[in-house]
């Protein structure tokens, strides 16, 4: 199946300053839309699934806001619960099996938050700005802490932009 992509720039006036959005549209081979992805402007970090069937009829639809923000002690965990994700008080982003650390982003600082942005890279910001990153760019991309312990950056079309490689658990 081969897709097209098109992604389009819309320009949004909001009051006196200008935003800019950029749309990025997935279709299939029948010239279908499969998928939208989002970044900037008001609508920033949503995306959608479409799947029709044979008569085009929409079979499924899955909306998410893909935006993830990690203040220090917050966490996400795995669906079944047995993984955290950690934005710890010193810093360190760190994924945890139980007790068992499987993988630490390695930076160290006060007041660090780390933040999936709306172009899909996965950064550590200190006050002072951006101190680590997956260096992704995926419009639409979202975050997964799967139930093997892997941690995962997908984007819109679900192939693996970013991976920590700690599944298997």
């Amino acid at each position: 199946m081969r897709r097209i992509i098109i992604a389009l720039a819309l320009t949004i006036i909001a009051g006196p300053a200008v935003a800019q959005v950029t749309t990025r549209y997935v279709y299939d081979a029948l010239g279908r839309l499969v998928g939208v992805g989002n970044l900037g402007g008001t609508v920033n970090g949503n995306a959608a699934r479409i799947q029709h069937d044979v008569a085009d009829n929409r079979t499924y639809y899955q909306s998410w806001n893909v935006i993830v923000l990690l203040s220090p002690g917050q966490q996400i965990t795995s669906p079944d619960g047995r993984f955290r994700l950690v934005q710890q008080g010193d810093g360190n982003l760190v994924l945890y099996f139980g007790a068992q650390a499987l993988w630490a982003n390695g930076v160290f600082g006060a007041n660090y938050t780390t933040y999936l942005q709306g172009d899909g890279n996965f950064v550590t910001y200190s006050p002072s700005g951006p101190v680590w990153n997956t260096e992704t760019n995926a419009i639409g991309a979202r975050l997964a802490l799967q139930n093997d312990g892997n941690l995962v950056i997908y984007d819109l079309d679900d192939r693996v932009v970013w991976t920590t490689n700690t599944g298997g658990h």
